[in-house]
């Protein structure tokens, strides 16, 4: 048995270890994985392939960072992304009901119920298989004069995923801080 994996050019790096690591423990029950480099676009054009209908591949590792509240990672996710954010080809309608549905919640609760429900479904139906859990840590220094703070460097903690079955909230808070549990290093299947 021996599979191709999509490698693009964003995974060298922390990737090639990860690879070289999922490689080594495959090869042990028989299963041969071969690396296949290509430039970003060349990696998101043979997902697709051919014409978005996501059939040529068998598995592919990439990485998503997302912002810290959920809405925009969980969209790529939607039926209406194929050919556009997917890297996946997963369509589901239940899914894409609930994705609007959170995305009109005004009780933060009620939408974390809904997230929490599309995040198991995602961890149930495996479009992404999530490889590791990399915290990202922002340093301030007040010694430095005129750079102004980007609001995106503190909101990116770490990368990937919003559906991480470790997502949950975190202890002695009121804010939307439980969506900062985020998983990078996604191995994605082929259909």
């Amino acid at each position: 048995m021996s599979y191709t994996v999509i490698f693009p050019h964003a995974e060298i790096g922390p990737g090639n270890r990860a690879f070289l690591i999922i490689q080594s423990d495959l090869k042990q029950i028989g299963v041969q994985l071969n690396l296949q480099p290509m430039d970003d676009t060349a990696a998101f054009d043979a997902i697709g392939a051919p014409d978005f209908k996501y059939l040529n591949f068998d598995l592919a590792m990439w990485d998503w960072i997302p912002n810290i509240d959920p809405d925009f990672i969980l969209s790529i996710l939607g039926c209406n992304q194929y050919g556009s954010w997917s890297d996946t080809g997963y369509c589901n309608p239940a899914y894409d009901k609930l994705y609007q549905e959170q995305g009109v919640a005004v009780n933060p609760q009620k939408r974390r119920q809904i997230v929490d429900q599309m995040q198991q479904m995602i961890y149930n139906q495996r479009p992404y298989i999530v490889l590791t859990n990399d915290d990202q840590i922002d340093v301030w220094s007040t010694h430095f004069a005129g750079i102004v703070e980007s609001r995106r460097a503190s909101s990116t903690r770490s990368r990937c995923s919003a559906w991480s079955p470790r997502t949950r909230p975190r202890p002695n808070t009121t804010d939307l801080s439980w969506l900062a549990d985020r998983v990078p290093g996604c191995l994605v299947l082929g259909r």
